[in-house]
């Protein structure tokens, strides 16, 4: 999702809509946050807390990135995500 809005849609692609649909949320996919250079991405512009920055310093978080870039988050059923909405993830 950073990719297309930081990327396509400044090519003028930008009519697309982005849907998350998260399986697991434990499974966060953080990186050190210099990893988005091998993606073509800026990493100033995106390793900040608003963005895709982890709670850990120098890290980035997939899944945070994604949350923040999607237009919609939906879960793989209706327990799944009423069990994130009322327990949250188990991650410290």
């Amino acid at each position: 999702a950073p990719l297309y809005w930081d990327v396509y849609a400044n090519l003028g692609f930008n009519s697309a809509r982005i849907c998350f649909t998260c399986h697991n949320f434990e499974y966060q996919g953080t990186a050190p946050a210099r990893d988005l250079a091998w993606c073509g991405l800026d990493v100033e512009h995106l390793d900040r807390p608003d963005r895709m920055r982890d709670n850990s310093h120098g890290r980035i978080n997939a899944v945070k990135g994604a949350v923040v870039y999607s237009n919609i988050v939906t879960t793989v059923s209706p327990t799944y995500a009423l069990e994130v909405l009322s327990q949250g993830s188990n991650r410290p």
